[in-house]
């Protein structure tokens, strides 16, 4: 009897062992499973940040090309009533009836005093194959061409002048078209 004894000790002794070891295992695996599910979700908040972040920069960058590329000439012309854009360097811009040679670069301004029209014109340059840019003013009803001082370099003789007008410098005579 006492040997029954001991193997229905034993044996319960083994049941409750293996319910421990069962449950040990249960726990282990368990923290295991945690253990993943969280290096998942750092792995994930990794990946959405790394995204974000770049996203950002991508913006950033966005803006920047966007600012860098805004027409400074109209930012620099937003006083004025109106503006002509002559090239990448001057404008023409009007504010209280005064015309103005403005430099875009420096925003330097040459008033231009009783000129009632302003506007550039494109010269054929047939002597030197090319084509330039004038800058042609009307004041008192006579058509002047002006350097970026706004000092006189050509007067058209009883000529007049449009926005449509097409100059040929040719034989170093100045040609209306």
């Amino acid at each position: 009897m006492k040997r029954k004894k001991n193997i229905i000790l034993m044996l319960i002794g083994i049941v409750l062992s293996g319910s421990f070891l069962i449950r040990t295992v249960l726990i282990h695996q368990a923290r295991q499973a945690k253990k993943q599910n969280m290096e998942r979700i750092a792995a994930v908040q990794e990946t959405v940040q790394s995204q974000d972040q770049k996203k950002a920069e991508e913006q950033k960058e966005q803006f920047k090309k966007a600012f860098d590329g805004m027409d400074k000439t109209s930012i620099l012309m937003k006083n004025y009533d109106t503006h002509t854009p002559i090239n990448g360097d001057y404008s023409f811009g009007t504010k209280d009836g005064v015309h103005y040679l403005v430099e875009l670069k420096t925003g330097e301004k040459v008033a231009l005093e009783g000129v009632d029209k302003a506007f550039p014109l494109s010269i054929k340059n047939e002597d030197e194959n090319s084509k330039e840019i004038g800058l042609v003013v009307r004041k008192d009803q006579v058509w002047y061409m002006i350097d970026t001082k706004g000092e006189t370099i050509y007067t058209f003789e009883q000529t007049e002048l449009t926005e449509n007008s097409k100059l040929t410098l040719k034989d170093k005579e100045l040609q209306v078209e």
